[in-house]
């Protein structure tokens, strides 16, 4: 999730929990420590791996373990630092429930999230929130909200905290639900109108979410041939999918993906990717397909890019192709993502 979300949810776990005790500390310490996690980035720097930033974002802090290791150190530290003002017991709920809570709500996204670091390098995701979602984000601002008005009741104000996270956690079950119907949607939709009886074998469908809501879904169908289908569905408003085919190359030698660094793109699509390939130039283009607009990025924002040889070997240095660096968010963008789901709603 993006990070001013992070930051508001952290608030809220403090609120939640430790605000009656430790006031407006609880919020401050909440939301830095629900933010902590998020330094991963900096791992990248010490590594000269060419998908770095993949192989350590959501790694070792977004662990399950790195709340129960990390939150005793830290309640020891403040406990001290705040010279025994609120006792430790405080500290250690507070910064266990703000550190534990960020890898949790991260999993709800598409990008993958790996919860078992270090002992399993596995990415979990369950596509149920866009990585930003202001429908999400308005529950935990609501609670804070809240506090203003219930300023001399801290009880008060902590009860409207856990009714933040409460009606937030209802909302992430509410996404995974629209993510399922989009799915059976798609599917029925893909079934009617595909052509030939190989075309209609499908090996997989996925969706995944966009942005900003929780109905307007990507969709990715597979088909026996390998083919890989691209379209938009509205688990809302259902309209007819207009699906944008992208066949695999007939007979290509994939020897490229026993390469390492192929290797880690593939663990970090979790196997959602397609192969592109030019034979003129034998360009090969592996395209991350969980995420694109209905533009020229509809296949994937962004792949691999590298050249082989007749025996399917990488014959040159891997190139990060970014399709989205000239694509503005614009408005009929994003009306693909509101107007198709509320019609009557949208201006042109």
């Amino acid at each position: 999730m993006d990070s001013v979300t992070h930051v508001l949810l952290g608030a809220t776990v403090g609120l939640a929990t430790t605000y009656p005790k430790m006031g407006r500390h609880a919020l401050i310490w909440g939301a830095l420590f629900n933010s902590l996690p998020d330094l991963d980035v900096i791992f990248r720097h010490f590594s000269t791996h060419p998908l770095a930033e993949l192989i350590y974002h959501r790694w070792i802090t977004h662990s399950v373990l790195f709340a129960p290791i990390m939150a005793p150190i830290f309640a020891v530290l403040l406990y001290y630092i705040y010279k025994r003002r609120f006792d430790y017991m405080s500290w250690l709920y507070l910064i266990f429930f703000a550190l534990f809570t960020h890898p949790i709500l991260d999993t709800f996204t598409v990008y993958g999230t790996q919860l078992l670091s270090p002992f399993s390098d596995q990415r979990f995701s369950i596509s149920a929130l866009p990585i930003v979602d202001p429908f999400y984000t308005l529950w935990l601002v609501a609670g804070l909200i809240l506090l203003y008005f219930t300023k001399k009741s801290p009880q008060t104000a902590r009860f409207f905290g856990v009714c933040a996270i409460a009606f937030s956690s209802i909302y992430i079950v509410f996404g995974y639900a629209q993510n399922q119907i989009a799915q059976t949607i798609a599917k029925q939709d893909y079934l009617q109108h595909c052509k030939t009886p190989s075309s209609c074998q499908l090996a997989d469908i996925q969706t995944f979410t966009t942005l900003f809501q929780p109905y307007w879904r990507r969709v990715v169908a597979i088909d026996a041939n390998n083919t890989h289908y691209v379209g938009f569905v509205s688990s809302h408003h259902p309209t007819p999918i207009e699906w944008a085919a992208y066949h695999s190359p007939a007979d290509l030698n994939t020897a490229f993906l026993d390469d390492p660094v192929i290797k880690t793109f593939i663990w970090f699509t979790q196997d959602n990717y397609t192969i592109q390939y030019d034979e003129p130039t034998r360009v090969v283009s592996l395209v991350d397909d969980r995420y694109g607009y209905a533009d020229d990025t509809l296949l994937g924002f962004w792949a691999l890019q590298f050249t082989i040889d007749e025996q399917g070997h990488r014959t040159s240095d891997i190139s990060r192709i970014n399709y989205r660096e000239n694509v503005q968010l614009t408005w009929p963008i994003l009306k693909s993502f509101f107007g198709k789901t509320w019609p009557k709603t949208m201006p042109e």
